[in-house]
């Protein structure tokens, strides 16, 4: 069990980003529940309510491309690595990603339970769909290792 953690590997990579997932899930099936059994928090006034719409919206702006462009740098000299090290900077750079993103899904189902606007919900949701997107599977991460699926098998060996 050691030799799992303390190595990456394609499993570990999976599970982390699945928990990273699972927790956006729990979190807005919570804000949902919470929402649509007690109602909302906050009993917030129209400009507080588009004050943090304003915000919410302008969070992802800023930090999902900041996220990409840190994830990006760390993969960008990639090639130069042994085989060893491939994975572990992979898990790096996909866990600041896969961060910067769920930050902003948890800000919307923040919002959500606190107003009780579905915006942020369908918003956060979103954020759901996008860390689907980018669910590190082998041709996903074969692309960003710049390896063949062959390759990956080795280095994951």
């Amino acid at each position: 069990m050691l030799n799992f953690l303390s190595r990456p590997s394609l499993k570990s990579i999976r599970i982390i980003y699945c928990g990273l997932i699972l927790g956006l899930v729990i979190f807005s099936t919570m804000s949902f529940s919470l929402i649509h059994t007690t109602g909302a928090i906050g009993n917030f006034d129209e400009a507080i309510t588009e004050y943090l719409l304003l915000i919410a919206n302008f969070l992802p702006l800023v930090a999902i491309p900041t996220g990409m462009y840190i994830a990006k740098k760390r993969l960008v000299n990639i090639d130069t690595t042994g085989p060893d090290e491939k994975l572990g900077q992979f898990q790096s750079a996909m866990i600041v990603r896969a961060a910067m993103i769920e930050g902003s899904g948890y800000f919307f189902l923040v919002c959500f339970a606190l107003t009780g606007i579905h915006i942020f919900l369908i918003e956060a949701i979103a954020m759901i769909a996008l860390q689907l997107y980018y669910f590190p599977n082998n041709t996903r991460i074969s692309r960003e290792l710049n390896l063949d699926l062959r390759e990956l098998e080795q280095v994951n060996s």
